[in-house]
């Protein structure tokens, strides 16, 4: 990867005066194992993608929404004043040609003030469908410093003239100087790397609160490859990349899986109420609720972005209603619920509510609306909450709502085992010693045995890395008064394997 000044050239690779010439190979590229100038090859930053615009111009982009790429202008422009785009432009993840994902672009936008060489030399790229097995990059919102360490990564040329596109590598290096929209990085020596054909229009990342965040977009690079090169800011332009985008920017927060639940706890469908009352709602999200928003009859009648969701009404006409609540999530999904109810002048008043713990058979009953069912199978009257210090003791916070911890005692350890006893591992003993008869073909729990500490009858004190107790051999003596070894005829056949791989084992501390 590498920067622009005076004489400078961009990093795609394709046929044209200071560009390497590119065909699509009819092979994998994945042998190539030279690194980036100085770099070496990357198997990680996923989000970092092969770009082939026009099917000859190749390049290097970064996945930053679920459907939004960033690249560099000149990628995906023949010329400039104006760009004339490329076409088609497909992104490739996770290997190029083989063994990655290919998604093709339906909309290319490079940034209206592109003029060539590294200015607005930055594009945007939606695609025709989301890509939902990687999690793209989060866009720096804060400057580059001078002498900040960067990882540049880039699908491009090893070296000048050297190599082949295609293979992902990554090097480090730290950042020259700093402008209003780029930064300059000097040099491919020592431990540091630089940019090379191929790697435009790929991606710098630097360290933010302990997080890799996309700070640059490689641009140009000065005189030969190692020299220098020059990023695109990304934090300039980022709000122009939001906007064209859509709002589509990962920001890294966790993905909006599920839509906001919204109910209405208070009317209940069909009810009388009187003129003036409280409608209370009980909502929440996966993520967050931003807002919960109260109509009758369509007309606004309040909005909350913090609970209780309770909001007073008053002076409504007589007659019939509908009411409906919206909420809302940080990522503009919404659920709503509605009834219908008719206002009079006299209502019958209502039963008197449950406290919080009393038992209750329906939400009505309780004084929040809420009745909910415990483990043990019995409903309650609980409460909304947003942590766990706003629950009594012996509830937790789960779900916006007061629930019962579980009293339920975890079940009792097994009982430890004693000499002889068969184990399957050391924690069954009580000696936390579990050893192997091969010959028996089972294992059992044994002990450390000593002068002082000998073993029970019809064992023996042998030493095994440990003096442990075994059962006793049995050997008889032959006529001439000689003992038979183990194996011999007559002898006990289990003894010799036990000794060998009894006591393969090891306890935690000190074999």
């Amino acid at each position: 990867m590498r920067p622009a000044v005076l004489l400078c050239c961009t990093l795609s690779l394709l046929t044209a005066a200071c560009h390497h010439g590119f065909e699509l190979p009819d092979e994998s590229v994945a042998g190539v194992d030279r690194p980036v100038v100085n770099g070496q090859t990357d198997n990680g930053h996923l989000a970092v993608g092969a770009l082939i615009s026009g099917g000859s111009s190749a390049c290097t982009a970064t996945l930053v929404g679920k459907h939004t790429v960033v690249t560099a202008a000149h990628c995906v422009c023949s010329g400039h004043s104006p760009c004339k785009l490329k076409s088609p432009v497909n992104l490739y993840l996770g290997g190029y040609p083989y063994g990655g994902t290919k998604y093709t672009a339906y909309k290319v936008v490079p940034h209206p003030s592109y003029k060539g060489g590294n200015k607005a030399d930055i594009a945007v790229i939606t695609l025709t469908k989301d890509v939902t097995n990687i999690t793209p990059q989060v866009i720096s919102s804060t400057p580059p410093k001078s002498g900040e360490t960067i990882v540049m990564v880039g699908y491009g040329l090893p070296g000048e003239n050297k190599g082949k596109f295609g293979t992902k590598r990554m090097a480090t290096n730290k950042i020259y100087s700093v402008s209003s929209s780029t930064y300059y990085i000097k040099g491919a020596s020592g431990i540091y790397g630089n940019i090379c054909n191929g790697d435009s229009g790929g991606p710098s990342f630097a360290s933010r609160s302990g997080k890799d965040v996309f700070i640059g977009v490689h641009s140009t690079k000065t005189n030969y490859c190692g020299y220098a090169a020059t990023d695109m800011r990304v934090d300039s332009y980022r709000s122009w990349i939001s906007t064209t985008a859509g709002g589509d920017i990962y920001t890294g927060q966790p993905p909006d899986k599920e839509p906001p639940q919204v109910i209405m706890l208070n009317p209940k469908a069909g009810a009388e109420v009187p003129r003036a009352f409280t409608a209370q709602v009980l909502a929440s999200d996966d993520i967050g609720v931003t807002k919960v928003v109260c109509y009758v009859d369509a007309q606004v009648k309040g909005t909350l972005t913090a609970m209780p969701y309770d909001f007073p009404l008053k002076d409504l006409p007589l007659g019939g209603h509908t009411l409906e609540v919206v909420a809302h999530d940080a990522f503009g999904r919404t659920s709503s619920a509605a009834v219908a109810i008719t206002v009079k002048d006299k209502v019958t008043p209502p039963p008197t509510k449950k406290s919080f713990g009393e038992a209750c058979s329906k939400h009505s009953d309780c004084k929040s609306n809420i009745c909910m069912t415990a483990s043990s199978g019995a409903a309650f009257c609980s409460k909304m909450c947003s942590a766990p210090s706003e629950c009594p003791s012996g509830y937790d916070c789960k779900n916006s709502t007061c629930q019962k911890k579980s009293t339920t005692p975890p079940p009792p350890p097994p009982p430890k085992k004693g000499y002889g006893e068969t184990c399957t591992k050391h924690d069954d003993c009580k000696s936390s010693i579990c050893v192997k008869d091969n010959n028996a073909g089972r294992q059992f729990c044994t002990r450390q045995c000593s002068q002082s500490n000998p073993c029970p009858t019809g064992a023996t004190c042998i030493n095994a890395g440990k003096m442990i107790c075994v059962p006793e051999i049995v050997t008889p003596t032959s006529d001439e008064g000689g003992c038979n070894l183990p194996g011999a005829a007559g002898s006990t056949p289990w003894a010799l394997p036990l000794l060998v791989a009894l006591l393969v084992w090891r306890r935690r501390k000190g074999a």
